[in-house]
């Protein structure tokens, strides 16, 4: 299922708000592969680095076999304006990290009004600015920790283009990408 997408426009960007559901069963046997997804978070910097990102101390397939569906929300921003699409080559965590902030609140309240749910963010953590993981100690904030689809194994790019109508799309070294699309989800117990 996909919803028309709502559409603003600020700031010489345009974003359009997308939202889509499947059951767990067709996410686990489409769109979860924990080995091939895992072994992508191993070259990132940040692996080892972020409690949000891999490893782990549990086993990611575990998560998912707890809810029934998933509901992706997502946010496609387009930089129409020339100072749009400077900051976004200049900068794109910089230039999407207000989209993803709004993002991760919208998935917070869902989280909030959907008892035993649990909310996936569009990417790393940002609650720290330093994550404490890299200083060997405990998570500051547990409670607020959340982990995103693709450092559990979901295939981010195959849910955007399949259940949400964006492939993921990729800039250049001299020009930012028609779009970027940031993914989060809901993972519920109920159908």
């Amino acid at each position: 299922m996909r919803e028309k997408p709502m559409e603003e426009r600020e700031n010489g960007v345009r974003t359009a708000h997308l939202t889509g559901a499947l059951p767990m069963s067709e996410m686990l046997e489409t769109y979860v592969d924990v080995g091939e997804f895992l072994g992508c978070c191993a070259v990132c910097p940040r692996c080892g680095r972020m409690w949000s990102c891999p490893p782990y101390d549990f086993d990611p397939e575990e998560v998912w076999l707890r809810y029934a569906a998933v509901t992706l929300y997502a946010v496609q921003v387009f930089p129409e304006s020339g100072a749009a699409k400077t900051a976004a080559l200049a900068d794109p965590e910089m230039f999407l990290r207000p989209y993803r902030r709004a993002l991760d609140t919208l998935l917070e309240e869902r989280e909030r009004e959907t008892p035993g749910s649990l909310r996936l963010d569009a990417g790393r953590c940002l609650v720290c600015e330093r994550c404490a993981r890299r200083d060997a100690q405990p998570c500051r904030f547990p409670e607020k920790l959340r982990y995103s689809l693709e450092s559990l194994g979901a295939n981010v790019g195959a849910l955007a283009a399949d259940r949400l109508g964006a492939p993921l799309q990729w800039g250049t070294r001299n020009a930012a990408p028609e779009y970027f699309v940031l993914v989060g989800a809901l993972l519920t117990k109920g159908e």
